[in-house]
């Protein structure tokens, strides 16, 4: 401000013709003779009495008046870059604030209201301001909290989780088209907002559509982090998108994946290619799109503007004390950068009508903020004000140093005409940072509708030009405008970089390989590393997906790997029948193919159970721990009761729901006694029938077969996991285990045999902590 005043002090003759000027056309809006008029997309003063009273007119132009003379002082001051930002936002702030339609003494559309409505609409505003003034952002509500719901109006497009870890899950979406390309995306969004920007509402959503044209879409949801997570910074967040391009390389065996990265998000992807360059695995990512992501911080904008040394250490100091920056307040400081659209507009419509914001699908998303740590705050603070990107080696990623000219893959960079945050000059500079082949798109609208963009949108236009010369300005000149949206452009732009198409996986997060000869249909939900994988082997005749609510109830720190046996679920039926050391062989050249040389921690349920004992044995150096789940010792046993048994020799079960409704009791206990329509269903929806000829395999897979000999051979610690009421493996056998397993300990649930994934919610962390016991001896 002090500069300011003195700028101007500089410059006595511009001030006094400013004030000149003012008086004059003050003199001229008092007689009736001026035409100064509100611009025609103004909606401040759209109600007619703004301009059909003579009093409020002259009341809107001499405001007008008054704040183009402020505006044109700040150009006479001929402050530099930085100064002039932070002066036009404290100016246009107070510009904003004083304007005629602000006031509910002179506010027409005010005064209607409170008299249409008795004087309600007052009370009701006031009620308003009382609640947005209580608790932070501390601005006008721009949406009613209720107003969409998430999973019913926003983010429906049909997906799953296919991996998790600490920091952040990964959803792949359901594929609509008869074929895919052969190359996935990768979607990173903002660390500091939620995943759903890219899926709104239907017709709205980014990932719907993208889905629509054949690509297979992944996208991180990442955690909203707390005080814990302090310490989570652009390394932390790196090696999670690096984690995540492995698991989408994996689980479309794709020699490749894209990126599309927005905001933040890009930041962090930019610095991920980098490092993958600096180690030699750039082959790995396909294209690279930074949506209104800013690489190059040199005078990019008031935020930027607002950030020098002194406020950036107060800013770190705030969020180091709390542990992380709250979303809120990041939200109150962009509304502020834009007062009259998400401050005075709401002010007039909320507490000066009385009236509910209308519903609006990126505000709402916009009001659903999350925290981020602080350390990672620290990092994008620090890579700002030494602008250290656009240095070659100065910033590091993963212990690579980040030269964005070494990522030479082709780039498709998008940016926003009208955006505040990162103004589209700031974007267009990433062009002449990255290496490759860069097609630039300046889309209209702002900083997130220029991203909701979809083709549906009669508005939409965006400009694109043949060359990306150094000056923004020069591609300005040379930009041609495109009608409609440049979605269509992306994903076509996208198609002709993602290796052709393939026919559609069959599931989400589940494919099939070639092991030894044989398919094997394998789903691996990813973890973080820090733990050994669990390998699971299922019950006679189940598939993989019968154990999806148990890994759904896991730690998602951890790491779990399921597959389909020959001849059942989505794996082919062999040539010829196996026997269980077969299997165990197959099973470690599985671990072999999917990289996993270490040892793992082993579950078995039922049958599955035998074959986790004959691994533990035969392939003892692959077994670390042990989990014997509703199972026993193989041909050399206590029985269950001849009717059950015989129940047990087909798979009509799993091919007949009402059969299983009316056995499911006598046959599987537990819950399945009292509510055999639910049990019935939840089989019949979580798993997949194999051949009758698999079933039988499976049978004689262990036909003969017992562990008694070698179980007091066993070393690994084991947990035995028994039902107090199983029909089909009486509780004496898990006790026997025990006495027979050396280092073990036995766990009876109140349950039956197929508890494991009825009540996973009970058994999944039994299963936990005896897996990340540094002791997991004792019984329970």
């Amino acid at each position: 401000m002090l500069r300011f005043a003195l700028g101007l002090a500089r410059r006595p003759a511009a001030v006094a013709q400013r004030g000149a000027s003012l008086a004059s056309e003050l003199a001229s809006i008092a007689a009736g003779r001026s035409a100064i008029a509100p611009a025609r997309r103004d909606r401040r003063f759209a109600d007619p009495a703004w301009t059909s009273n003579p009093l409020l007119a002259r009341t809107v132009q001499a405001y007008l008046a008054w704040a183009g003379t402020v505006e044109s002082l700040l150009a006479d001051a001929e402050l530099d870059w930085r100064d002039t930002e932070r002066m036009r936002f404290v100016l246009s702030n107070l510009i904003d604030a004083v304007a005629p339609s602000n006031n509910p003494l002179i506010n027409p559309a005010a005064w209607k209201a409170v008299i249409g409505s008795r004087g309600r609409s007052a009370a009701l505003g006031l009620r308003s301001m009382v609640s947005d003034l209580s608790a932070p952002p501390r601005v006008p509500a721009m949406v009613a909290p209720d107003a969409f719901e998430v999973g019913r109006d926003l983010a429906v497009t049909p997906g799953a989780v296919v991996a998790r870890s600490d920091m952040c899950e990964l959803i792949q979406y359901e594929p609509v088209t008869a074929s895919v390309h052969r190359f996935p995306l990768l979607i990173v969004p903002p660390m500091i907002n939620k995943f759903y920007i890219t899926d709104l509402a239907p017709g709205r959503s980014m990932i719907e559509y993208l889905v629509s044209q054949g690509h297979q879409v992944f996208v991180i949801s990442w955690r909203n982090p707390d005080a814990r997570h302090r310490d989570w910074d652009l390394d932390s967040y790196g090696s999670a998108i690096a984690s995540a391009l492995g698991a989408v390389r994996s689980i479309c065996q794709a020699p490749q994946v894209s990126i599309c990265a927005l905001c933040s998000g890009g930041v962090a992807a930019a610095m991920v290619a980098a490092h993958l360059s600096a180690v030699g695995k750039l082959g790995e990512l396909g294209t690279l799109c930074l949506g209104v992501t800013v690489l190059d911080q040199a005078q990019a904008g008031t935020a930027a503007a607002m950030i020098d040394r002194r406020t950036a250490a107060l800013a770190m100091a705030a969020s180091r004390s709390r542990g992380y920056l709250d979303g809120s307040s990041l939200a109150e400081v962009f509304a502020w950068l834009r007062p009259n659209d998400l401050i005075w507009n709401y002010w007039v419509n909320n507490y000066l009508q009385g009236k509910t914001p209308p519903p609006f699908d990126i505000l709402y998303w916009n009001a659903d903020t999350t925290r981020l740590p602080a350390a990672v705050h620290r990092d994008f603070i620090e890579i700002a004000l030494s602008n250290a990107l656009t240095k070659p080696g100065e910033a590091t990623m993963l212990g690579s140093p980040v030269d964005l000219s070494k990522v030479d893959i082709d780039s498709y960079v998008v940016a926003g005409i009208a955006d505040h945050l990162c103004p589209w000059q700031s974007c267009y500079r990433t062009t002449q940072l990255l290496g490759g082949s860069t097609r630039f798109v300046l889309s209209t609208s702002g900083h997130i509708a220029s991203m909701v963009n979809p083709p549906t949108n009669p508005k939409a236009t965006f400009q694109t030009a043949p060359d990306n010369p150094p000056d923004p300005r020069d591609w300005l000149r040379a930009a041609r405008t495109v009608p409609g949206s440049w979605w269509p452009d992306y994903s076509a732009w996208l198609a002709e970089r993602s290796g052709g198409r393939k026919a559609r996986p069959p599931d989400l997060g589940v494919r099939s390989i070639v092991v030894a000869g044989r398919q094997l249909r394998v789903a691996v939900r990813h973890g973080d590393g820090t733990r050994a994988p669990l390998l699971l082997f299922n019950g006679i005749g189940a598939s993989l997906d019968l154990l999806q609510p148990f890994v759904d109830a896991l730690d998602p720190s951890l790491e779990v790997i399921r597959f389909d046996v020959p001849g059942v679920g989505g794996s082919p039926l062999p040539a010829v029948p196996y026997r269980f050391s077969g299997l165990c062989r197959l099973t470690a050249r599985l671990l072999d193919t999917l990289g996993y040389g270490g040892a793992v921690d082993v579950l078995g349920i039922s049958w599955g159970g035998g074959v986790a004992q004959h691994f533990a044995v035969t392939q003892r150096r692959r077994c670390r721990r042990l989990v014997l789940v509703a199972t026993a010792t193989g041909a050399i046993m206590v029985p269950a009761r001849p009717g059950v048994l015989v129940q047990m020799a087909t798979p009509r079960r799993y091919l007949d729901p009402g059969y299983l409704q009316r056995v499911a009791p006598k046959l599987y206990g537990g819950s399945a006694r009292t509510e055999p329509v639910r049990v019935s269903a939840f089989m019949h929806d979580h798993s997949r029938v194999g051949s009758p000829r698999g079933y039988l395999y499976q049978l004689g897979a262990g036909a003969g077969w017992t562990s008694l000999p070698f179980l007091p051979l066993l070393r690994q610690p084991t947990l035995i996991l028994a039902g107090d009421d199983d029909p089909l493996i009486p509780l004496v056998n898990a006790r026997l285990l025990r006495l027979l397993i050396p280092n073990s300990r036995l766990h009876i649930y109140n349950g039956g045999h197929l508890s494991l994934v009825t009540e996973a919610a009970d058994l999944a962390p039994v299963v936990d902590g005896f897996l990340a016991a540094k002791d997991p001896r004792r019984d329970s």
